[in-house]
Parts: C-alpha cells; sequence; structure tokens
C-alpha cells in the first residue's frame, strides 16, 4: 500500500478556516490512543479536520485517523467528494484519495462503481504538480480500480 510512502509536514495547513495548531489543541488528548478513542464521535468536518491535520503537521503523520474516517463510508463520501473538489493543494488530494483508497480496501464503500467520483478523482490527480505525489496518488487509485475491488 503506497501510504507508507506519506510525509509531512505543511505548517501552513488551515482546515474548516482553523489552523491545524488550533485543532490539535481542541481535539487531540494526551496521548494519540485517546484522541483515536474520541474520534469517531466527532461529526465528518471534525473528523476531516483532525485528519488533515494528523496527517500533514504531525510528524511522523497519524495515518490512523485516514482510516477511522473511511470506517464511515457512505455518510463520508458526499463531504470528501466536496472538500476534494474544493481543494488545489496537492497533498489534500492525495489525502483525500487514501481516504477512498482505504474504503475500497476496506470494503465500507464501493468507490469504483461510481464513476461520477471517479471522474472527478481522476481530473484531481491530472492537475497536481508534484510529480512523485502524482505518482504515488495514481497507485491509490489503481488500487481503487483494481476487479478484486468491485461489489
Amino acid at each position: 500500500m503506497s501510504l507508507l510512502l506519506f510525509g509531512c509536514c505543511n505548517g501552513g495547513v488551515k482546515v474548516l478556516d482553523t489552523s491545524c495548531s488550533e485543532i490539535k489543541s481542541k481535539y487531540f488528548e494526551k496521548t494519540i490512543d485517546e484522541t483515536l478513542k474520541k474520534y469517531p464521535l466527532y461529526n465528518i468536518e471534525e473528523q476531516y479536520a483532525i485528519y488533515i491535520c494528523a496527517i500533514q503537521n504531525t510528524e511522523p503523520p497519524i495515518m490512523q485517523f485516514g482510516l477511522l474516517l473511511a470506517m464511515n463510508g457512505f455518510k463520508a463520501v458526499d463531504y470528501l467528494e466536496t472538500k476534494l473538489v474544493e481543494t488545489s493543494e496537492d497533498l489534500t488530494v492525495r489525502d483525500i484519495i487514501a481516504v477512498f483508497e482505504w474504503m475500497a480496501l476496506k470494503n465500507t464503500y464501493n468507490v469504483s462503481g461510481n464513476p461520477k467520483l471517479l471522474r472527478k478523482i481522476d481530473e484531481k490527480v491530472k492537475q497536481m504538480k508534484n510529480a512523485e505525489w502524482k505518482k504515488i496518488t495514481r497507485e491509490m487509485i489503481d488500487e481503487i480500480r483494481k476487479p478484486s475491488r468491485r461489489n
């Protein structure tokens, strides 16, 4: 899985018009285990903000939040699709598509069965500027599209 190659840190990250340092101080508990335990109790917007900050503004990146976000399946798809369309940041495109990959891998949503979403994903990847992140993101899309992922 390509997600092991992720790196961070994008110090200027703002999510939902809030800085990652503010999100960390509001949502991150004393230990990551405590934060992970509370994470499913938050709404999709809060989960998304925590995930983006945890993967882009924490060293090492905390990818478990993406997997937990993916466990929402259908409930998270529309929100993530909107965020994908709105962003022009390569890292955010990569990180949203990573959640879609986790959805496919965990069978929480049939991403490959949603041609409209796949077109939007493809369009966003075409717009990515960083060649290495684009390559890694394309690998995620290949994983999503594998015939074994289709329901």
